[in-house]
């Protein structure tokens, strides 16, 4: 029976340095990437985390320019219903 390892491996084979993550079974061999197949995947991880930042940048954008619409909407029918109501007072007296 092979002992359980709870930490990540390094070892060497064919002067290539393997790291290796613990298994979260039991079994015998642990899956290990190369330093070129962690690259990669750090790259790929890198990108798709840029493309949401800026999907949520400009979705962020998006969202505060409606806000500073909603803003001068608001205002402007605050202004018509302050107009309207002052004309009435007026036609009541």
């Amino acid at each position: 029976m092979l002992p359980f390892i709870s930490a990540t491996i390094f070892y060497q084979a064919d002067a290539e340095v393997f790291y290796c993550k613990r298994p979260r079974t039991r079994s015998w061999p642990f899956r290990c990437r190369t330093p070129k197949k962690a690259k990669k995947k750090k790259e790929t991880r890198l990108v798709k985390t840029q493309k949401d930042l800026e999907t949520l940048r400009s979705q962020a954008e998006g969202t505060n320019r409606e806000y500073d619409r909603l803003l001068k909407e608001h205002e402007k029918l605050q202004k018509e219903l302050e107009k309207g109501s002052g004309d009435s007072e007026k036609k009541n007296e």
